[in-house]
């Protein structure tokens, strides 16, 4: 069991690392209420997200993703400028590349990017040099991303559910940090 510390630690690591993505926000002028009173606005430009639906079920799970993403956004006051691209088996039928130049250029230029997934039977004969899985791992060292943060979290209600005895996952609350960038999955 990871102890309460080391759990706070990691959320903590993970909101520094969302909060490093959020946009530089700048105050307004001073706007007068119907009341009279100024009050003060804080406005944001929209957040530039790179789309990245990719294979297989990935672009519906992406059509879904972006849905929720917006209407979250809007209960929040935030909107989000969506820029798609390809990447994984859809850019090396499109492009003959998993991960073309363009992608990539989007992918940096955007305040976040949103990945489906990639690869499929399709593409399994593929040479190694142009598998979609290429892709994945070029993205992800051009980008530096790190790591994922995976949480797993078991309801009281699914703890039968699992092939696992109810004693073992009943009150499963972690968050699992996966490094991506170092050992045999670095791209060469």
């Amino acid at each position: 069991r990871i102890s309460d510390s080391l759990k706070n630690k990691l959320r903590m690591l993970a909101t520094k690392s969302l909060q490093s993505l959020a946009p530089q926000r700048r105050p307004s002028l001073g706007r007068a209420s119907p009341s009279g009173r100024v009050r003060h606005v804080i406005v944001c430009k929209a957040h530039k997200i790179c789309v990245l639906p990719g294979d297989g079920i990935g672009p519906e799970i992406m059509s879904v993703a972006t849905k929720a993403l917006t209407a979250a956004g809007q209960k929040e006051g935030e909107e989000f400028e969506y820029m798609y691209e390809l990447i994984g088996g859809a850019a090396i039928d499109a492009t003959g590349s998993p991960l073309p130049d363009k992608t990539l250029a989007t992918a940096k230029a955007s305040d976040a990017v949103l990945l489906a997934a990639i690869g499929g039977y399709k593409w399994d004969t593929y040479p190694n040099e142009i598998r979609p899985e290429k892709g994945l791992l070029k993205i992800r060292s051009e980008l530096n991303a790190f790591a994922n943060l995976r949480p797993a979290i078991v309801p009281k209600q699914l703890a039968d559910s699992s092939p696992l005895k109810r004693e073992l996952v009943e009150g499963v609350d972690i968050l699992i940090v996966r490094e991506l960038v170092g050992g045999s999955g670095t791209p060469t």
